[in-house]
């Protein structure tokens, strides 16, 4: 079984991850890095190429195929936006939701190299992203089997948590 992590861009999902693959000794699957390798183009241009519907597409296709190896996999935030995908993301039994607080993540997200890697961020203010972060709390919640406050948490204390609660849901 996967253990899939979910949650906002720039909450940490990639990082806790690898963290976590090592933890438990599985493989680590990024659906970012994947998509911009079979891409061979960083998202944001491949957004303003071929549009987010595009892209949305691959990302799905990409999702399924994971979700056939057990493995820990760190979705892309908007990967919850496809109905299909929230169905094949609630046939699993591992989707934990990092939860993080909106101020600290567009700190993250907003500055240099972040910014310009993320499609959303170039194209909305600080108030649209809100309004996105807020309309899709509710769906990584629904999803989730687990949620994780990660504000203010290093990525090793969310991998105890993690672990932790995978032990407990044995």
């Amino acid at each position: 079984m996967s253990i899939i992590l979910i949650g906002f861009m720039g909450v940490g999902k990639s990082t806790v991850a690898k963290k976590l693959a090592e933890e438990v000794n599985l493989p680590v699957a990024d659906m970012d890095d994947i998509l911009t390798q079979q891409l061979g183009m960083i998202i944001t241009d491949f957004f303003e190429m071929q549009g987010e519907a595009a892209f949305r597409t691959l990302e799905t296709r990409l999702l399924v195929e994971l979700l056939k190896t057990d493995q820990i996999i760190a979705t892309g935030g908007g990967v919850i936006m496809n109905k299909e995908n929230q169905e094949a993301l609630q046939a699993q039994s591992k989707v934990i939701f990092l939860d993080g607080d909106f101020d600290l993540i567009y700190s993250r997200i907003s500055s240099g190299r972040n910014a310009e890697i993320r499609p959303i961020v170039r194209q909305k203010s600080k108030e649209s992203l809100k309004e996105l972060f807020d309309y899709r709390q509710k769906i990584y919640q629904k999803l989730a089997d687990y949620t994780l406050r990660v504000s203010g948490q290093y990525p090793r204390e969310i991998v105890e948590e993690i672990i932790k609660w995978l032990e407990e849901s044995k």
